[in-house]
């Protein structure tokens, strides 16, 4: 649930904000865990690149 600058009403709870963020956390730990792997795989291209040139 999004924060809100309106009545009461609307506020979100700190505890559903801090659901929220914690979910967050974990999708971004996930994308970065993707990231590292791209990476690590476009080095062992390029280090396959480089041995096929010698």
């Amino acid at each position: 649930m999004p924060a809100t600058t309106g009545g009461d009403d609307l506020t979100a709870k700190p505890s559903d904000l801090g659901e929220e963020l914690e979910a967050l956390y974990h999708e971004a730990d996930a994308v970065f865990e993707e990231l590292v792997s791209i990476l690590e795989r476009a080095r062992s291209i390029c280090d396959e690149l480089e041995e096929a040139g010698r």
